[in-house]
């Protein structure tokens, strides 16, 4: 395995070389090594032009099948571009809900979001929403592990109280306090309401009493100061501007209450996920033509964003620098990216 990695970098290496004789002739120099005496290795260097028809520069045992799978991936890559022409660009967005990855595309199609306020929001602009909604949950849902509820945290989110200030003027925050219950009250259910707001010594409280169990949860100065609340705070205004008052998703015949951005990303992962059967594979080599068509080679939906060589610099800095033997830049890392952290596992 080591050596056909070793002579993929030697071949991906090999764009400097001269076409023609002499990269055929520097191939099989590479390929006659002593350390490739025992490896097995197939070789096909072509050159992808602006028409989208790639001119064949090289090729040694072209043909034969290779393991792993996922060098078919050079293949589909070379067939993609020379179809979709090499400065295809596209825009996708795959969410990691629990264990699954979900492709955003399905479940905003046909979709419509109405605010409150009667204007309306879909395609590139529902996307644009539904992007800002997942950056959102990911930063609600460790807050939520702490305060004990997904609802409170994202409900304080969008009353803009995530900020330690809230605390400073006891009057402000007993008013915030009382509009956080309400606004909880609003989205239960008849039986379910009674939520009360109280300013605490150490943070701001919604309780209620349900079946006879008595919920409590907290806003604490620790949970006000953490990374998650400062980038929350930062969201204040396009979260209030969406969300403020409850919004309808409309897709076809279904139309869904929106609260929060938490219910927009789960209402379009819903819709997503209806008729689809998720599969997953460890390289596109283990696809069938047409699940490689539909997901990844298909003009309509897919399209490819070149990947350069130079960006290995970049990700080899910042690997030295977290897990080198040097311990000031590790340090200086630290304290300049410190205040970024969100959801952190400790």
């Amino acid at each position: 395995m080591k050596r056909s990695f070793r002579l993929l970098f030697i071949l991906l290496c090999l764009t400097g070389i001269s076409r023609g004789a002499d990269l055929g002739a520097s191939v099989r120099a590479i390929l006659h090594e002593p350390f490739l005496a025992h490896a097995r290795w197939s070789v096909k260097i072509a050159e992808l032009s602006d028409d989208g028809h790639p001119a064949d520069l090289f090729e040694s045992n072209a043909t034969s099948p290779m393991v792993p799978a996922s060098n078919l991936k050079l293949i589909t890559t070379s067939a993609a571009m020379s179809r979709l022409g090499v400065g295809f660009n596209f825009r996708t967005l795959l969410v990691q809900h629990g264990p699954d990855l979900i492709l955003i595309g399905d479940g905003i199609k046909d979709a419509v979001l109405t605010l409150a306020n009667g204007s309306q929001s879909s395609g590139q602009d529902l996307l644009q929403l539904v992007e800002q909604a997942r950056a959102a949950r990911a930063l609600l849902v460790p807050m939520a592990r702490r305060v004990g509820s997904l609802t409170v945290a994202e409900q304080a989110a969008i009353l803009g109280i995530l900020r330690p200030d809230t605390l400073d003027d006891q009057a402000k925050a007993a008013a915030v306090a009382d509009a956080l219950a309400r606004r909880l009250d609003g989205l239960s259910a008849p039986f379910e309401r009674g939520w009360q707001g109280k300013v605490e010594p150490d943070g701001i409280s919604v309780t209620r009493l349900l079946r006879g169990v008595t919920q409590r949860h907290l806003l604490d100065l620790a949970v006000l100061r953490s990374g998650e609340a400062r980038r929350l705070d930062e969201m204040t205004a396009m979260l209030q501007a969406n969300y403020t008052k409850p919004a309808k998703l409309a897709v076809k015949e279904d139309e869904l209450p929106i609260a929060g951005p938490v219910a927009l990303i789960d209402g379009v992962l819903a819709q997503g996920r209806k008729g689809v059967q998720i599969q997953r594979y460890k390289g596109l080599g283990e696809m069938n033509p047409e699940q490689l068509w539909e997901t990844t080679l298909d003009p309509n939906v897919r399209t490819l964003l070149q990947v350069k060589l130079s960006m290995t610099d970049a990700a080899e800095e910042v690997f030295s620098t977290l897990m080198g033997d040097l311990v000031e830049p590790r340090r200086d890392f630290i304290q300049a990216n410190a205040l970024k952290v969100s959801n952190l596992d400790v």
